[in-house]
């Protein structure tokens, strides 16, 4: 990975970094990582609050709150927001997707677009999703990863 490269992590990175057994190889990548080259979408915001919200009310909800609530605080400065400049990249990225008969979820297609305006690459588990919308890829489950494939069907 090279240093200080904006990272814009998935909502399955949050989620794991807040179980409450983490993937060795996330422990791994995330101590590798500076935290200040992290950064967290508004997509992923209203993923973990529509996450939380399904579940039960008890200690395990209350856990996750806390836990988001907290998320949310460290990362406030670093929210990169779904602007009109990443829904125009969005636009460009689904119909590129569709044209080849790989349509990409909603979601992960506005944080890939996130990711494409503010030059990040996208942290996630889900490398598959996020193929073809020419953006670098990081899984951090995989320790061989950095793949990048900026130049690969760019849509822009």
């Amino acid at each position: 990975m090279t240093a200080h490269r904006r990272l814009l992590l998935d909502t399955n990175v949050f989620s794991e970094l807040m179980k409450e057994h983490i993937d060795p190889a996330v422990v791994r990548w995330q101590d590798a990582t500076p935290w200040n080259d992290t950064f967290m979408s508004t997509i992923t915001v209203m993923e973990l609050l529509y996450g939380v919200g399904r579940i039960e009310h008890g200690q395990r909800r209350r856990k996750l709150e806390e836990q988001i609530r907290r998320l949310f605080i460290a990362y406030k400065p670093r929210i990169l927001a779904f602007d009109t400049p990443a829904a125009m990249r969005c636009a460009v990225m689904q119909v590129t997707r569709e044209r080849v008969g790989r349509p990409v979820g909603v979601q992960d297609c506005q944080i890939a677009a996130i990711a494409a305006v503010n030059d990040c690459a996208v942290v996630t588990r889900n490398t598959k999703d996020f193929l073809g919308l020419g953006i670098e890829l990081i899984n951090p489950w995989d320790s061989e990863s950095s793949s990048s494939e900026r130049h690969l069907s760019d849509p822009t």
